[in-house]
């Protein structure tokens, strides 16, 4: 059971650092930092509904990436 939990930490810990490295991207450039910033301002005010990560995809008909 050791072994699963660590797998899982690892593939934790690659999904946190790539969703930095694409939220530094966003940041960026001006237009792009906008958009992102509007999208918080939009989620903490509660204009939009949040959503899993599933769902996201399944709304823009992503598939899920598998893992190895």
């Amino acid at each position: 059971m050791g072994i699963i939990a660590l797998e899982i930490s690892q593939n934790k810990k690659r999904l946190f650092l790539r969703l930095l490295v694409e939220t530094v991207y966003l940041l960026k450039t001006p237009a792009n930092a906008n958009r992102l910033l509007d999208a918080i301002e939009e989620s903490k005010s509660g204009k939009i509904k949040p959503q899993t990560i599933e769902e996201l995809q399944q709304e823009l008909g992503i598939e899920q990436e598998k893992e190895a």
